[in-house]
């Protein structure tokens, strides 16, 4: 078997396993539904580990490796989070808003789905409760309970808030963010929110320097409003191919200093986002002291914490991952962090960039 053919098996089991887990937590969630419907008893945790206990072996009658328990104890773990959560809604008569509330669950429909550019969309989405979150946290954003194709949810970033709703800004890059870009007003949709942790905002410096490269930019507007409603001095860099392809300066605040820069030269500095920073530093930034933020593709993040490194300077990066399930269960976006893997869904998204460990990504 050739190299080509192994990674093609590979990419096969992927697609397989991620359409596992995907019709299982379907399931779980219908559980969920039918415990909050029928006002049924709360899960035995007792029963749930005495099942544990007899993990079926292969057919071959080996005993499944640890890994497959480990991953067997997450799904598990998740599926009576969303049983408990139900019936804590059973038993609150579902009064209280979902500000009030850790993750969960929300139905929203489109309001606006709007074509920026060549890549970027507007997306926004309107809720009874708009749903509370800090910024760095994601939301999984999926078709409703009732439909399945594209089984799995996408994970954004909010931009915006509203008194109706939420805003997110992203790119058609693949089948499902297309799929997502062409659905009209009107459509039901449904969310797992908040997901994740959020930036540190607390700092001795009070002057931070936001880096946002691509799509990462839009994403950093709830940080610099956050920073700036605590009289932060804010400055924000945005980088992107070319120009059309630059977030909207009306997502930020307008009391921050932004620069920008673009690979083609277009508009502000020519060249990517590092060397533009690189470049303030020498300049209007020498001898200053900042804490540093940045969201954006894994190049970017690389260089950002490789400068902050250098520098000395705190720095806080939001990682980007593909992700199947956004609770943790699969463990996919498990990234190295200080001798051990973390997971970008759950312990992430925003780690400290001292602790990556950047050459082994």
């Amino acid at each position: 078997m050739t190299l080509e053919d192994l990674q093609q098996d590979i990419r096969r089991l992927d697609v397989e396993l991620v359409n596992c887990l995907d019709r299982r937590f379907q399931l779980a969630r219908r559980l969920a539904a039918l415990k909050r419907e029928g006002g049924l008893p709360p899960p035995d945790l007792g029963q749930a580990e005495a099942f544990l206990t007899e993990l079926p072996g292969w057919s071959d009658g080996s005993t499944p490796p640890a890994s497959l328990e480990r991953f067997w104890r997450l799904l598990l773990s998740d599926t009576l989070a969303l049983e408990e959560e139900a019936l804590s809604d059973l038993a609150e008569g579902n009064l209280l808003p979902p500000t009030t509330r850790a993750k969960r669950r929300f139905p929203a429909r489109i309001r606006e789905n709007i074509h920026l550019g060549p890549e970027l969309v507007w997306l926004r989405l309107t809720f009874s409760h708009p749903p509370y979150f800090q910024p760095g946290q994601f939301f999984q954003l999926g078709l409703a309970p009732n439909q399945t194709d594209p089984f799995l949810a996408r994970p954004f970033a909010p931009v915006a808030h509203f008194p109706d709703g939420l805003a997110f800004v992203f790119t058609r890059t693949g089948r499902g963010t297309r799929f997502l870009a062409n659905l009209p007003p009107g459509t039901e949709l449904g969310l797992l929110a908040p997901l994740g942790n959020s930036y540190r905002l607390e700092g001795q410096e009070n002057t931070a320097v936001l880096l946002g490269g691509g799509v990462g930019g839009p994403s950093l507007a709830p940080l610099a409003a956050a920073l700036c409603s605590r009289k932060v001095e804010t400055i924000l860099f945005l980088g992107a191919r070319d120009s059309r392809r630059l977030p909207d300066r009306g997502l930020f605040p307008t009391d921050l200093e932004v620069h920008y820069a673009t690979d083609d030269g277009s508009r502000g500095f020519s060249g990517h986002l590092p060397a533009a920073l690189a470049a303030w530093r020498q300049g209007a930034g020498k001898g200053r002291s900042f804490r540093l933020y940045a969201c954006g593709p894994l190049p970017l993040l690389k260089a950002v914490a490789a400068f902050a490194r250098l520098e000395g300077i705190d720095c806080q990066v939001s990682m980007e991952e593909r992700m199947a399930c956004g609770l943790g269960a699969c463990a996919g976006c498990a990234v190295p962090l200080g001798g051990n893997y973390q997971r970008v869904c759950r312990e992430g998204p925003v780690f400290m960039a001292g602790q990556v460990e950047w050459d082994k990504l």
